[in-house]
This record gives structure tokens, sequence and C-alpha cells, in this order.
């Protein structure tokens, strides 16, 4: 007991006294979850509004596989960037594994359906008398997307905020996981390359 209090008594010092080591993690956590929730935003907000606006066969599907999306637990997506940038994987050349970058990628795979689907949901909610107005008006294609946008630019930018605190949440999540699917290749690499050397003597 004593020693969790002894714990907790040195992480406030250590805040308190803005510790050199403590405001580096945390400007570093802050740059990576802020980097993924702009990446993330810069595709999710046009697509939102692409599936939104567009008429085409399998939108309804569409929309309810981003829905699904929302509930994608970080371990799979952990699972799937750690399969895609390990050693053996694809992109294992570009050694971003334990890197920023890393941690950028899982991130935005994350929160990406997340911020499509409420990007769609944003627009949805929009006045129908607002676009039946657009249209009575005989705005063009251009003008009456940008104004439906416009309309729903708060709750757009609701949703980028709940990105940004999806990722604040999740990203050391997603960081152990990273750490403990190596850990586990590393320990069944050692299993196999022991074993085949006893089998080669």
């Amino acid at each position: 007991m004593y020693e969790i209090v002894e714990g907790f008594l040195e992480a406030a010092r250590l805040i308190v006294t803005l510790d050199a080591d403590v405001m580096a993690i945390a400007l570093r956590s802050i740059t990576i979850s802020l980097t993924a929730t702009v990446l993330a935003g810069l595709v999710a907000v046009p697509l939102g509004a692409a599936i939104y606006f567009g008429t085409f066969p399998g939108r309804k599907s569409l929309i309810n596989l981003i829905q699904t999306l929302y509930s994608l637990p970080t371990v799979v997506v952990g699972l799937l960037i750690f399969l895609f940038i390990s050693r053996v994987g694809p992109f294992g050349f570009m050694r971003l594994l334990f890197t920023p970058t890393a941690m950028v990628i899982a991130q935005t795979v994350l929160v990406l359906p997340i911020m499509t689907g409420l990007t769609i949901s944003a627009l949805s909610g929009v006045d129908p008398v607002i676009r039946d107005t657009l249209r009575s008006l005989g705005a063009t294609h251009l003008q009456f997307l940008a104004n439906v946008m416009k309309e729903a630019r708060f709750a757009i930018l609701a949703a980028v905020a709940d990105g940004f605190r999806l990722v604040a949440v999740y990203g050391e999540e997603i960081a152990e996981q990273l750490q403990i699917e190596v850990v586990v290749l590393d320990n069944h690499y050692s299993l196999y390359h022991r074993d085949y050397l006893s089998d080669a003597s």
C-alpha cells in the first residue's frame, strides 16, 4: 500500500515540477494524436461527404460497414499495423516499428471510420428545408455542396474533436499492443531458430 501511495506522490511531483522527461513524453503524445487526427480528418470529411452526396450501388451497405467499424478493437488495429510494418511484413523494409510514424498510422486507421461515419451523420442532420431552398433558388451542384457543408460545419468539427479524443484515449493501448506482438514474435523466432539448430545438429 505504501508503494502505491509513494508512486502517486512521485507522479504528482513530476507533473507539478514540470519534469523535462514527463513534458517531452506528453508533448510527443499530443503531437502524435494531433497528427493522426488531422490526417484522418483530411480523408474522412471528403470521404464522408462523397458517400453522403453520392448515388451508387451498395451505398447503404457501405454506410453500415463504416458504422460497424466503430467498434473495431484496438487489439485488431494494433495487430494489422504490426503485420504490415514488422520485419517480415510488406513494409518491413521501411523500419517503422517503434517509431512515432507507426503510432500515427495506427491511430489514423483506428479513428478514420468513426470520423467518416460522424461526417455522414452530420450532413444527414442538415434541415431538409435548406436543401430544398437551395435547389429552388437554382444553386449549382458546387454551390449546393458548399452550402450544405457550411450548415453542417459545427457538427463536422465536433466529429473531428471526437476523433482527437479517441486517439488520445486509445493511442496508448495500441502502443502496448504493438509491443506485446513484437515480444511474442521475437520469442517465436527464437524458439524456431533454436529448434532448427537442434535438428540440424
